[in-house]
């Protein structure tokens, strides 16, 4: 299985051969390119969005079950934003895998399953019972180094058990499983999927708007550890949904789709 580590060395190399690519700014324009292709094919392409039985299967649809150069063009470019997004966190300095485990016992704070199941709404409904606000979501004391009796959250498992998820495959069902005891399902259409991840690169690319063009990682160029702490959450967002939106059209390892652009 591809892993987030093979793929970070891969973009490593990348950025080695290709010193124009060591520029943030131009690696997010990049991908910023990236997902409005995806979401041009969408756009084009793909049916509307059809919920069936209070939820949403491809199986119902023929066009995401069937091949075609329709739907193979919008898995690469799926798989193009992926991979975007790994070369923008390889130049920051960015580990996009623990920056994802920790978005995700963030969200985990914010959208507890008790509150949230079967609801779309946005975490602040919740902030009286969280304590979770627009102004005290950092991710910098998100320790996943040790155990932590919690219901449903990531510090409950071992380490060993976050180690096994460094392959794109299981983190991918792990994002699934997220989604499904939330009943989150029936929302996850890929359109909806699309356009919440477009609305996350919207986030990412405001942290850099009025920054100047600058080489190398984040931390070495005058970036504030809040500044950056910000980056790794936006970039973890665009990753969870770019890998909701390809587990939903059923991609099997969206890793795999990477290793053909890369090729």
């Amino acid at each position: 299985m591809v892993t987030f580590a093979s793929l970070s060395k891969a973009a490593s190399l990348s950025i080695v051969n290709d010193e124009s690519l060591n520029c943030p700014r131009s690696s997010l324009l990049s991908l910023g390119g990236s997902v409005g292709c995806l979401c041009s094919l969408l756009a084009q392409c793909a049916p509307l969005d059809e919920i069936e039985d209070d939820t949403f299967a491809t199986s119902n649809n023929q066009f995401w079950v069937i091949q075609s150069e329709s739907r193979d063009q919008i898995f690469m470019s799926i798989a193009n934003v992926f991979w975007s997004v790994i070369l923008l966190a390889e130049i920051c300095g960015v580990d996009l895998k623990m920056s994802i485990l920790k978005k995700m016992e963030l969200n985990n704070r914010k959208y507890p399953v008790h509150l949230c199941k079967g609801k779309s709404g946005k975490y602040t409904i919740y902030s009286t019972q969280t304590g979770i606000t627009k102004t005290n979501q950092s991710t910098t004391d998100i320790k996943l180094d040790h155990e932590k009796k919690s219901e449903d959250s990531l510090l409950s498992f071992s380490m060993e058990y976050l180690e096994s998820l460094d392959s794109i495959k299981e983190m991918t069902a792990f994002i699934r499983k997220f989604a499904i005891n939330r009943k989150w399902t029936k929302y996850h259409t890929p359109r909806s999927l699309c356009l919440a991840l477009m609305g996350e690169m919207g986030e990412l690319s405001e942290l850099f708007q009025w920054k100047t063009d600058i080489k190398g990682e984040l931390s070495k160029t005058g970036w504030s550890t809040n500044d950056i702490d910000h980056v790794q959450q936006e970039l973890a967002d665009v990753s969870i949904y770019c890998l909701r939106l390809a587990d939903v059209i059923g991609i099997p390892d969206i890793g795999e789709k990477i290793i053909r652009i890369l090729e």
